[in-house]
């Protein structure tokens, strides 16, 4: 039987003709005429203009009629479509990256933020992508986690820290290595994760994460954490009483007894919602906001674990894209997190998830930083598609289209330090778009209506992005 990566070979020898086929197309340039521009700002969409393209840049932008199109363009028709920027996944795994770079490209996300995977293979695919040798979105990554022993993160992807001069080691090691970022874990001691923080900072690299429990959430953003990832422990460290919190957790339950264990987590949810402070809140808001503490919520992952008995009876078309094993252990009763959970729990569970919906908004109201992403692949989280699921779930919690939109687009550009060359529709910057069918400011699910997808200059049409879906299919089948 042929390996993985030869069939993942082969998908590219099959797709990348016709990816070189478009590219020698605009050669010449590439231009959209009558498109409703929606460009990311927080400006209005502007309907009928012109967009040209020049080799990976916007050219310019225009009223149509009044801005010249290069000799021999191609030109689309963009009358009844709207183009904005293309999107990011600020928090993703990819263990099988034959089968999920395709799918992040194929749903207009051409730029993903990885938190931890097989570093070797990671900086690998990061290379290929830079050079366009495969299909995939762009990768920025921590190659590795550092946490504390025993650790809470998946021992083959963890760096295991013992003391502050261990994570300092391990930090200037994955300097070497060349990642982009440092990620921090749950079991941290104090001490290691503020060395770790110092080292960080020493180096110029950016940490994010987990807060872990040894730390508070003013901590972690008074450290410099650039970004916390899952909403962490703010609506914990946001409680009046903290003690009863401490309490709660602490009653002893029998080893190895999991329903007890949810019951009693269910028991702390109850209690972190009667104790939320709002005063608490705002204070760990302000601090948000004076350091730049990006907030990374992954809504769609708690989503699924909180309903997972609606999602596993309605099923779902877009698992043909995943190994049938995975979403065989998705099942109520096969899945981990699923499996021992009791009434009580099942109760608190969706409070919590309600209140922590709530929790982005007033954050997002108040100006705190928000990024889409999915933590995928978890239950129902499908690397690309999911994407799309989080900035509804954004939208159902109360922000606003262009808010939620901009979760994925000019907020991960702002993050990265980058918002002068994308996130945005303006002119020079780099073009990597989307072409939808319909408005995603009436309609935030229409972000999934996708006619092309621009990367770096090159059109990538419809045809060619179901070619991309289908392979990916049978790239899994033949598996």
């Amino acid at each position: 039987m042929r390996t993985m990566r030869e069939l993942f070979t082969a998908l590219c020898l099959l797709v990348l003709p016709v990816q070189m086929l478009s590219q020698t197309r605009q050669s010449h340039g590439l231009a959209f005429e009558n498109v409703t521009v929606i460009d990311m700002t927080g400006a209005p969409a502007k309907a009928r203009m012109t967009v040209v393209i020049q080799d990976d840049r916007i050219q310019n932008i225009g009223k149509a009629g009044k801005v010249k199109i290069p000799k021999n363009a191609q030109i689309i028709d963009g009358r009844g479509k709207f183009l904005i920027p293309a999107f990011w996944d600020m928090h993703v795994h990819f263990f099988d990256a034959e089968r999920a770079l395709p799918l992040f490209v194929a749903n207009g996300v051409l730029g993903v933020r990885e938190l931890g995977g097989p570093i070797d293979d990671v900086l690998r695919w990061r290379a290929k992508a830079a050079a366009a040798k495969i299909i995939s979105p762009r990768i920025v990554t921590a190659g590795r986690i550092l946490d504390g022993d025993p650790p809470a993160s998946r021992p083959a992807y963890t760096d295991v820290v013992k003391t502050p001069e261990d994570g300092r080691k391990a930090v200037r090691k994955l300097k070497t290595r060349g990642v982009d970022l440092i990620k921090v874990y749950d079991v941290l001691a104090r001490e290691t994760y503020f060395a770790i923080a110092d080292e960080a900072k020493k180096l110029k690299l950016p940490f994010v994460g987990h807060t872990p429990a040894a730390v508070t959430t003013l901590e972690s953003s008074d450290a410099g954490q650039r970004s916390i990832e899952h909403l962490g422990k703010i609506l914990e460290d946001s409680s009046g009483s903290p003690e009863k919190i401490a309490a709660k957790r602490s009653e002893p339950i029998k080893e190895g007894d999991f329903f007890a264990f949810t019951t009693r987590l269910g028991g702390v949810y109850d209690v972190v919602l009667a104790t939320y402070s709002e005063t608490k809140a705002r204070e760990i808001f302000t601090h948000f906001r004076k350091n730049k503490t990006w907030q990374v919520p992954t809504l769609v992952v708690k989503y699924g674990r909180t309903f997972i008995d609606e999602l596993d009876a309605k099923g779902d078309k877009r698992s043909k894209y995943l190994p049938s094993a995975d979403v065989e252990y998705w099942k109520p009763k096969v899945g981990f997190f699923s499996r021992y959970r009791t009434p009580s729990y099942i109760v608190a569970q969706r409070a919590h998830f309600k209140k922590e919906m709530q929790l982005v908004v007033e954050m997002g109201r108040t100006g705190v930083g928000i990024l889409a992403a999915t933590d995928c692949t978890a239950a129902y989280v499908i690397p690309g598609f999911s994407l799309h699921d989080e900035l509804a779930l954004f939208v159902e919690a109360g922000l606003s289209p262009m808010a939620a939109l901009q979760t994925a687009t000019r907020n991960p550009a702002e993050y990265l330090g980058e918002l002068d060359q994308h996130g945005t529709i303006e002119k020079g910057k780099l073009a990597n778009l989307i072409l939808l069918d319909a408005n995603p400011l009436k309609d935030i699910k229409n972000t999934t209506r996708i006619n092309a997808v621009i990367q770096n200059g090159r059109y990538v049409s419809r045809n060619d992005l179901d070619k991309m879906l289908a392979d990916v299919e049978a790239l899994v089948n033949r598996k």
